[in-house]
């Protein structure tokens, strides 16, 4: 019920970690089927070869976007920065985001983040506190 966000528990939009599980019952379904296609037009040599085609492109295809996804978590910042135009009024990230700018250093960016995280939920203490020692570094 979490993962479909039925019932809403937590801040969290989406996360990838939710779709290990059901993969697998995907895959076994897409592999039956396969196997189903590739029995039935064992005979066929062209439709065989377009089936074997199909299969490595559809491979190929997921392989790239699994690569390029994998680019996004090369570092929090990357991350963040990333995930945070798909969903824009998480607080939780936005906080998160602060606070990687807030250890780099980079105050200004890191009060503007934590601004726009007591924009989303103004009555949130960890982004008054956050934002609070963003000012006090800052001076």
């Amino acid at each position: 019920m979490p993962v479909l966000k039925i019932i809403p528990v937590g801040d969290i939009y989406a996360a990838d970690r939710y779709m290990y599980l059901p993969s697998i019952g995907l895959l076994y379904v897409f592999a039956i089927f396969i196997n189903f296609i590739t029995v039935k037009f064992k005979r066929d040599k062209v439709i065989s070869a377009m089936i074997k085609v199909f299969i490595t492109a559809f491979i190929a295809f997921f392989m790239i976007l699994t690569w390029q996804r994998c680019l996004i978590w090369r570092n929090p910042t990357v991350f963040y920065e990333e995930t945070l135009k798909t969903a824009p009024r998480s607080q939780v990230l936005l906080n998160n985001m602060g606070n990687i700018y807030s250890r780099s250093n980079k105050i200004d960016d890191a009060i503007a983040i934590y601004r726009r995280s007591i924009e989303v939920i103004p009555s949130d203490p960890v982004s008054h506190y956050n934002l609070g020692n963003a000012l006090f570094k800052k001076g």
